[in-house]
C-alpha cells in the first residue's frame, strides 16, 4: 500500500503518487466531471506533458464516461486548432502555457490547468475535485475509450476510436507474458498521446501494480537521473 504508483524526477527531486491517491483523485475528478454536466460519450482533450497530473487527469476523464482526446505536447497552434475542432471538444485539460493556443482554437472552452493557476479563463483541475467520488456512469466494454489521431505525416491527420475492449486485450496479453509485476519500476519517456506508450508503458505497468517512472525529459542526463 506504501508503494509509489507514479513517480516523477524533476531537478533530482522526485513526485509521487500512491496508487491508493491516484485512485481517489481520479474517482474525484470524476465526479467532478459528472456533476460539471460531462456525458458519457463526450470528448474531452489533454494537451500536456507527461507526469502524474495528466494520468489523474486520464483516470478521472475515463471513468465519467468522457472520450480522451490526447494531443502531442509539441503541437503547433494549428495543429491543436484543426484537432480540438475536428474532435469537437468543449473542455480541454492543459497547461499554463497552452491556455492562448486553447483559448484561440475554442471559444469559451473549460480549461482546466495542470500545473500552477494563473490569473486567466482557466482554473486549476483541482477544483473540480468533488469531495469524494459521486455516483459515476457504468462503462461498457463498447464504450469508446479515445479518439486517437494519426501523425498527419501525408496530410491531415485523421482520427480513429479505441474502445476499451481494445485496450483490456492489450493489457491482459502483456500482462499473462509476466514481463511487468509488483515492485517493478517502468521507466516511461515516450509521450503519452500515444497508443503504445499509454497502453504498455502506463496502463500495462498500472494494472500490473508497478510503478510508472516520468523522467524530466528525454536528454542522456534525465533519463540518466530518472533510471
Amino acid at each position: 500500500a506504501l508503494e509509489p504508483a507514479l513517480v516523477a524526477v524533476h531537478d533530482g527531486k522526485l513526485k509521487s503518487v500512491g496508487a491508493a491517491e491516484l485512485a481517489d483523485r481520479a474517482a474525484r475528478l470524476a465526479a467532478g466531471l459528472v456533476n460539471a454536466g460531462l456525458r458519457p460519450g463526450e470528448p474531452v482533450a489533454l494537451f500536456a506533458p507527461n507526469g502524474p497530473e495528466w494520468v489523474i487527469a486520464r483516470l478521472g476523464i475515463a471513468l465519467a464516461g468522457g472520450v480522451g482526446v490526447a494531443i502531442d505536447d509539441t503541437s503547433t497552434d494549428r495543429e491543436v486548432e484543426v484537432l480540438l475542432r475536428d474532435a469537437g471538444c468543449r473542455r480541454v485539460f492543459t497547461v499554463a502555457a497552452h491556455v492562448p493556443a486553447v483559448a484561440k482554437a475554442i471559444d469559451g472552452a473549460d480549461m482546466y490547468l495542470l500545473d500552477d493557476a494563473e490569473d486567466g479563463p482557466a482554473r486549476p483541475y483541482t477544483a473540480l475535485l468533488s469531495e469524494k467520488g459521486g455516483n459515476l456512469p457504468v462503462i461498457s466494454r463498447d464504450a469508446p475509450a479515445a479518439l486517437i489521431y494519426t501523425s498527419g505525416t501525408t496530410g491531415t491527420p485523421k482520427s480513429f476510436v479505441l474502445r476499451w475492449h481494445h485496450i483490456a486485450a492489450n493489457v491482459a496479453a502483456l500482462i499473462a507474458t509476466g514481463l511487468v509485476g509488483r515492485r517493478d519500476r517502468a521507466l516511461l519517456p515516450l509521450p503519452l498521446n500515444h497508443v503504445y506508450p499509454f497502453v504498455v508503458g502506463l496502463l500495462t505497468p498500472l494494472s500490473a501494480g508497478a510503478a510508472v517512472i516520468f523522467p524530466q525529459s528525454v536528454s542522456a542526463s534525465h533519463m540518466g537521473a530518472a533510471l
